[in-house]
């Protein structure tokens, strides 16, 4: 696998995946199983972590594939794991802001205006790529 600049879920397919635990990242574990289960992909184990730290324990130990957002899998790279973005090009976080339709305050108006300006900021067409610790 570290030979390869990009992994898809199907070159994962053999290995034992490490996901986010759900109530630490609902979206990404669930739209990575959703992905893989559409492609009728299986992994050969999985098991979750909380923290990027934690993901390094197991890709150490079990020699699995860790599922990380870029900011922790740069975190923990070592010259022992090979760090690699997933090429799929389905799987894509997307971020809705709600509020109450009959909110009229000041403070709540311009938070919704600033937040939806750095929302367009932040979107990148590369953010499909999600970082792997293999």
């Amino acid at each position: 696998m570290s030979g390869n600049a990009e992994l898809s879920l199907n070159d994962l397919r053999a290995h034992e995946w490490i996901l986010p635990a759900p109530h630490i990242n609902p979206f990404v574990t669930e739209m990575i199983q959703a992905e893989a289960s559409a492609k009728n992909v299986v992994a050969s184990d999985t098991h979750t972590y909380t923290t990027a730290e934690e993901a390094l324990a197991l890709v150490m130990a079990h020699k699995g594939a860790a599922f990380l957002t870029r900011e922790a899998a740069w975190r923990i790279s070592s010259n022992e794991i090979a760090v690699r973005p997933l090429s799929e090009e389905h799987p894509k976080l997307i971020t809705r802001l709600a509020m109450r339709a009959d909110n009229k305050k000041r403070l709540t108006s311009e938070f919704v205006r600033a937040a939806g300006r750095k929302l367009v900021k932040v979107q990148h067409p590369s953010q499909r790529s999600t970082a792997l610790a293999s």
